[in-house]
């Protein structure tokens, strides 16, 4: 019996109505009856993470499998489609391509690339908490543990709570998750968090089994350096210029105001009060001239020894 044969026999078995569902939806489109085939598909989605006992890897990337493939039986072809494509792949990376429901070659050929482009998906911590009690934790069927992570996209989340309550939902890990959060009663963390490993978990080798948690390192923190800013010499010596014509400029002009200052005879300067504005605008003038050939001696200089600062 092949792959897909066990994995049809193991729907049928299957006590869980959401994965019989899926199985449905299978025929469904196998009959190309589009209306049964949706309907069974949303059902599908909408009660596995209600299932009351942990769902395998291999049923989640059924779903998202047929939910990517039926728009094609029905005769669309949508870019959209080809991500459920690789969100199953990345959840189940040994499915394999129903020719039963769909047998043409250049869409199995682009399922086979995706199939190696999915082992490329960034890693995401899965965030399992070091104090949790007995609460076990899964993602897409296979036990997480602190400090793990899987490949990025959509998964099934569920755990196992202390009095066998299962609890699931669907999650991405693209925001924080209190996996403590999920049973309905509150969980009691002074428990020993180190649940007993069953000696025969690492000789699993059910067909429907999901790839084993890559191990998670926390990025490094981003060192904050210095800001580094390069100018061309060409632009420093343009800065340079225009800095000393505008030095040059408002020194001429602090000169004729000083002049204007100093004409006795001038019958428009008549009071204190208009001395002394004319005596504060000649000083700004001068302020000016002073600062612009200082800013432009400097970037001359910058411009001669290295071009940058």
């Amino acid at each position: 019996m092949g792959l897909l044969g066990i994995f049809i026999v193991t729907f049928q078995a299957f006590a869980g109505g959401s994965v019989e569902t899926i199985a449905a939806a299978r025929d469904a489109l196998k009959e190309r009856d589009a209306d049964r085939a949706y309907s069974l598909l949303a059902q599908a989605r909408q009660s596995l993470p209600n299932e009351d006992r942990i769902v395998d890897a291999a049923h989640v990337g059924q779903l998202f499998y047929m939910e990517g493939l039926a728009p094609r039986v029905f005769g669309a072809e949508r870019e959209r489609d080809l991500q459920k494509f690789r969100d199953a792949l990345s959840v189940y990376p040994i499915l394999q391509w129903d020719r039963e429901l769909i047998d043409e070659k250049p869409i199995r050929a682009y399922f086979e690339a995706l199939r190696a482009e999915v082992q490329q998906r960034v890693h995401q911590h899965t965030q399992v908490p070091e104090k949790r009690g007995s609460l076990k934790t899964f993602v897409d069927g296979v036990e997480h543990k602190p400090m793990e992570a899987v490949r990025s996209g959509p998964h099934l989340i569920q755990v196992q709570c202390p009095n066998g309550q299962v609890a699931g939902r669907w999650f991405d890990f693209d925001q924080d998750l209190d996996w403590t959060k999920m049973c309905a009663e509150p969980l009691d963390l002074t428990v020993s968090s180190e649940n007993e490993r069953d000696p025969m978990a690492d000789f699993d080798a059910s067909p429907l089994k999901g790839p084993d948690p890559f191990k998670w390192t926390p990025p490094e923190p981003k060192q904050r350096g210095k800001i580094r800013v390069q100018v061309s010499q060409k632009s420093l010596f343009i800065g340079a210029g225009v800095a000393g014509i505008v030095a040059v400029g408002t020194y001429a002009a602090a000169l004729a105001s000083r002049g204007k200052y100093d004409d006795l005879d001038d019958s428009d300067l008549r009071t204190e009060g208009q001395l002394d504005a004319l005596r504060g605008k000649t000083n700004t003038l001068v302020g000016v001239s002073i600062s612009s050939a200082a800013v432009g001696g400097g970037l001359a200089a910058a411009a001669i020894l290295k071009g940058k600062f």
